[in-house]
C-alpha cells in the first residue's frame, strides 16, 4: 500500500473532525493515526483519485462522514484501493461532482434569496 503524504495535514484535520463527529454520535471511533493514513492511502494512490480536500474539509457532516466513512470501510487493507465501487463524493472524478456541486450552490443561493438557474439575472 502507498500513501499520498502531500496532503498530511488536511488528512489529519479531517481525522480530528471525523473522530469528534463520532464521538459526539457516542460511536467509538477509530484512532487519529487509522483515520489519516486511510485517507493518505485513497488521496490519489492505490488506483485511487485525488480527494478534493478544501471541497471535503468545507462538507456537511453527512457528506463528510459518507466519504471519510466510506473509505475506511472500503479500504481494501492490503492494496490501499477502495474495493466495492465505493467512489467518494469528493474526489476528482466522482461523475457526479460537478452537478453536486452545482446543485448545493444553487441551493444554498436560494437560501440566501439569490435567484438561481438559466433565466436568472446576473447579480
Amino acid at each position: 500500500m502507498r500513501f499520498n503524504s502531500q496532503n498530511t495535514p488536511q488528512a489529519k484535520e479531517a481525522a480530528e473532525r471525523f473522530i469528534g463527529i463520532c464521538t459526539r454520535a457516542g460511536s467509538v471511533p477509530p484512532t487519529k493515526a487509522d483515520v489519516t493514513i486511510g485517507l493518505l492511502a485513497a488521496d490519489g494512490a492505490n488506483g485511487n483519485y485525488p480527494i478534493e480536500w478544501e471541497e471535503l474539509l468545507a462538507a456537511s457532516d453527512a457528506d463528510f462522514i459518507h466519504d471519510v466513512g466510506g473509505i475506511l470501510e472500503h479500504m481494501d487493507r492490503d492494496s490501499g484501493e477502495l474495493i466495492a465501487g465505493f467512489v467518494p463524493r469528493y474526489a476528482t472524478h466522482y461523475e457526479g461532482f460537478a452537478a453536486f456541486h452545482e446543485f448545493e450552490d444553487s441551493r444554498v443561493a436560494q437560501m440566501a434569496g439569490e435567484a438561481v438557474g438559466p433565466d436568472a439575472e446576473p447579480s
